[in-house]
């Protein structure tokens, strides 16, 4: 397999947003980020699902867990941003890693909220790699030692975004799992930090791809 031509993170930007550049840069904590990584958009919602979605034939490592808090899962169909912290979270991905995996980037009004959410969930804690195998898809290796409390499996992922041609810039909604049916898993750390598990999508320039 060809390996992968190395691009400027800027470039990637500005091809990934069809032709608008980056305007400035923020530095996070590398571990347990990667070192360089491509904004996608910020962060305004998630949507969960307490199964994992398969098509016929396609083979998913458990088709059926319980790991969930079922409390939390019964009662939480979705998860959003306040409107006044959207523009400082983020959803980013490693432009380095050869399936580009997601990140999210959140600011100390977020994460608090999430390290009070991670005392109260009643279920287990897993490693990150853990949840990626249950979740099953390509994205399942190579993920730091980080202990997690699973929330969900991540049925839509919305976020809000400028690319060329947006006027104004626009929210998406993109469906995990819409050509084979894995969602990914989303998980919260001890320190209010969210992390993807799992999944089959990666991020070429048409956007978040299944």
């Amino acid at each position: 397999m060809a390996k992968r031509k190395k691009i400027d993170p800027n470039e990637r930007f500005k091809r990934w947003h069809w032709g608008i550049a980056s305007t400035d840069e923020i530095s996070v904590t590398t571990p347990p980020y990667p070192k360089e990584m491509v904004e996608i958009g910020r962060l305004m919602e998630f949507r969960l699902s307490p199964k994992q979605r398969a098509k016929r034939g396609y083979r998913v490592n458990t088709p059926y867990v319980n790991i969930f808090d079922d409390k939390f899962i019964k009662d939480t169909k979705s998860i959003e941003i306040s409107e006044e912290n959207i523009n400082d979270n983020y959803v980013v991905f490693d432009h380095n890693h050869k399936k580009d995996r997601i990140y999210f980037i959140n600011d100390k009004e977020v994460k608090d909220a999430f390290k009070d959410l991670y005392k109260e969930l009643d279920t287990n804690v897993y490693s990150l790699h853990k949840l990626a195998k249950i979740a099953g898809g390509h994205q399942k290796n190579g993920y730091p030692q980080v202990k997690v409390k699973p929330l969900g499996f991540v049925s839509d992922l919305i976020y809000f975004t400028h690319k060329k041609g947006d006027v104004p810039p626009l929210p998406y909604i993109h469906t995990m799992g819409e050509e084979n049916g894995l969602y990914p898993i989303l998980a919260i750390d001890r320190y209010g930090r969210l992390w993807y598990c799992g999944g089959t999508y990666t991020c070429p320039y048409a956007g978040i791809t299944n």
